[in-house]
């Protein structure tokens, strides 16, 4: 798919499934009815890196690739994230800002160009039970079966945003209705999201 088409998409379905070392998300065009269509984007991610890079690619043979992302430092609390074209210039950035995702996980995310928007944990009562399932001996250790979701903020106005559609599995819905909005900075953002979720 061209870029100029991936653009005019407003919804993308992320599903990602994991092996010992790799975690690879595919990404899929909405079909028009709520469910999958065609294949738009892959991420084959290295879980085994000291630094998180990932490739952005058009599809699964890795041939073509649409955008980069990295954090910019190794074990990074903040969680900032660059994205590139694969020529190198900067499409937009991302960081956690730690203090209020103490409470309920806040992003800052901005293209550049544009005004910075907020990514912010939907519900404040799932984000707090999210926490103390990470902290219960033993069940912590298994997926959280409630389903959270993400909303992106411009002026008190949401825009978009990440939502979880599967308890177990970790299949995204990521939307915007801002046409402007780069949807590979969309795509990596959810990626992020759903890696940085358990940490």
């Amino acid at each position: 798919m061209e870029l100029t088409e991936l653009q005019e998409l407003d919804k993308l379905h992320i599903q990602q499934k994991t092996s010992l070392t790799r975690h690879r998300y595919r990404v899929y065009a909405d079909n028009g009815k709520g469910k999958p269509g065609d294949l738009v984007a892959f991420v084959d991610q290295d879980t085994s890196g000291l630094k998180e890079k990932e490739v952005i690619y058009t599809g699964e043979d890795k041939s073509v690739e649409l955008a980069r992302f990295e954090a910019r430092q190794l074990m990074d609390v903040a969680a900032a994230f660059d994205v590139f074209t694969p020529e190198g210039e900067k499409i937009g950035w991302f960081q956690r800002e730690v203090s209020k995702s103490l409470y309920r996980t806040t992003w800052s995310l901005t293209q550049e160009g544009m005004p910075p928007l907020k990514v912010i944990e939907r519900s404040k009562f799932t984000a707090v039970a999210r926490r103390i399932w990470m902290w219960l001996p033993l069940v912590g250790d298994f997926p959280y079966p409630v389903r959270y979701h993400f909303d992106f903020v411009r002026d008190d106005a949401v825009i978009g945003g990440v939502d979880k559609t599967g308890r177990l599995a970790d299949n995204y819905l990521a939307w915007s209705q801002e046409p402007k909005l780069d949807r590979r900075l969309m795509i990596a953002m959810g990626v992020v999201l759903d890696f940085r979720q358990g940490r």
